[in-house]
């Protein structure tokens, strides 16, 4: 049984960031254009849900060795990132909330949990708050919230501003702790506000694994483009 951490949040300024706690099946066997599917809940995937779009990058990464790339960049989307080749791209039929449009992540069999990547999208009433309002209503709902959510030791690690031209994006990093099994997890969210609408790029990993993982994630959040 395979664990995608997902943590759910509820933000102030009509901003909502979601990630949470779910469980991922080992995926049937699929032709290779198809990307691989998870039972959320014990319900099956749905066999006509159209597969992600994506495009193998033809050279690997400079900044990682040997790994292939591939981009991310369904019809009908408004942004597009990179990621691993052999890396897992979720069907959109299996996300847990029509507020992510995007997941991406690692299945290491002997593993219990798999490090991973989701995109949230949130249109906004008025102009999008910026990377900084959000990191800080985030720290707050958490400490609010963590008990609820099996969570606790909600920490801030750093908050970097990271521009996206001409927005004020930045990176929130924080660390917590799975209550149940005394696991520490790290959490890497890219903000990025566009006009009226909010990009969050979130990475959720083991802390034991930061070393191995957060070049990756630094290179996913490098590559993220919003289409204007």
């Amino acid at each position: 049984m395979k664990k995608w951490l997902w943590l759910t949040a509820a933000l102030a300024a009509g901003m909502v960031i979601m990630s949470g706690c779910g469980e991922k099946e080992k995926p049937a066997a699929a032709p290779a254009s198809s990307s691989p599917q998870i039972q959320q809940n014990a319900a099956a995937a749905s066999p006509s849900q159209a597969p992600s779009t994506v495009v193998t990058s033809p050279s690997p990464s400079p900044k990682n060795g040997d790994l292939k790339w591939t981009t991310y960049a369904e019809d009908g989307l408004t942004f597009s990132f990179k990621y691993p080749e052999e890396w897992e791209a979720v069907d959109k039929a299996d996300f847990p909330d029509p507020l992510i449009q995007a997941f991406v992540g690692t299945y290491e069999e002997a593993d219990d949990f798999s490090t991973n990547v989701n995109v949230t999208v949130v249109d906004n009433i008025g102009l999008a708050p910026s990377a900084a309002q959000v990191a800080e209503q985030t720290l707050e709902m958490y400490k609010t919230m963590m008990p609820s959510m099996g969570l606790s030791d909600f920490k801030k690690t750093s908050f970097e501003p990271k521009d996206y031209g001409k927005y004020k994006a930045g990176i929130l990093t924080c660390t917590y702790t799975v209550s149940q099994t005394d696991t520490k997890v790290v959490m890497i969210q890219y903000l990025v506000p566009v006009g009226k609408t909010s990009y969050t790029l979130t990475a959720t990993l083991l802390h034991k694994d930061l070393a191995k993982y957060e070049p990756i994630v630094n290179e996913i959040i490098n590559s993220f483009e919003v289409k204007q």
